[in-house]
């Protein structure tokens, strides 16, 4: 098997557009030579707006503790 690559979720738009092009050429190698993991942030640049259809995202793993925000009536009131 090929020697998988991980990438992360950038600060920019600009350095992110990069890493996601970096991410889909990894991707489209041939089978068994390809395959990647790209980590993010909920709620994140590449967490919304992408499509990962087909190769792009086989599995999905959530971690973390999803926080309420601070603005929310709730979170005041306590």
């Amino acid at each position: 098997m090929g020697k998988k690559r991980v990438f992360q979720e950038e600060r920019t738009n600009q350095e992110n557009k990069k890493r996601m092009k970096s991410y889909y050429k990894q991707i489209q190698e041939p089978k068994g030579l390809g395959g990647a993991i790209l980590m993010g942030v909920c709620k994140g640049k590449i967490s919304e707006g992408l499509d990962f259809s087909d190769r792009a995202a086989r599995t999905v793993v959530i971690v973390g503790i999803p926080y309420a925000y601070l603005n929310d009536p709730r979170v005041e009131l306590k």
